[in-house]
């Protein structure tokens, strides 16, 4: 398959640094510019935007081209995956109160945007997800899940004390490794009991 060409430097620029003025002022010249990609990984310019939390930029490329939400990289992942991945809660909810259906949206591992929040352990980002009541649902056939996640991400912080719980219940795989797995039980039971008794994380 033959690479995309290389992007523009001057949207490349504007792009990292979030530079709303310098961005139209591109789209004004060429306004087919805001179609390149990284060339080798197929992300887009709304990926880019979103891992780096520019959500003035973000708003303004919605604004013009929406589709670019749901376009996929060579990991299969959205825009949100990225912005989930690097905790920028403005940028999730940018983008998932534009369009909800973007929670859905799995990558090539089968992987949600709730689960990278979880393998990062984005705890303001996950706690957002989790309003989303079918969202947990597409782990049911799936080889990890976003507790799995979490645990492989070692954070076993607020995180395994806030929602752990919730998550096994609402997820039967993860029931049967809260039941089953007796060093994650006690990891869960103590970070649990140091948090509500005695602040601690």
């Amino acid at each position: 398959m033959p690479q995309s060409p290389p992007m523009d430097r001057r949207l490349r620029e504007a792009i990292l640094k979030g530079e709303v003025p310098a961005f139209l002022t591109l789209i004004q010249e060429d306004e087919h510019i805001i179609d390149q990609t990284i060339p080798g990984s197929s992300s887009n310019i709304l990926h880019i935007v979103s891992r780096f939390g520019h959500v003035e930029l973000a708003k303004e490329i919605v604004r013009l081209r929406p589709e670019l939400m749901f376009e996929e990289n060579e990991k299969m992942e959205t825009p949100l995956h990225e912005a989930c991945r690097e905790g920028k809660m403005e940028m999730v909810r940018l983008l998932v109160e534009t369009d909800p259906w973007l929670v859905y949206k799995v990558n090539q591992d089968n992987g949600s945007a709730l689960t990278v929040a979880c393998e990062r352990g984005k705890l303001d980002v996950v706690d957002y997800l989790l309003s989303f009541p079918g969202l947990l649902m597409l782990e049911l056939d799936g080889f990890t899940t976003s507790l799995h996640a979490a645990a492989s991400g070692g954070h076993t912080g607020k995180y395994y004390t806030l929602q752990a719980l919730l998550i096994c219940n609402l997820n039967p795989r993860n029931k049967l490794l809260y039941n089953t797995c007796a060093l994650f039980r006690q990891c869960l039971e103590k970070k649990a009991s140091k948090f509500l008794f005695s602040g601690h994380e």
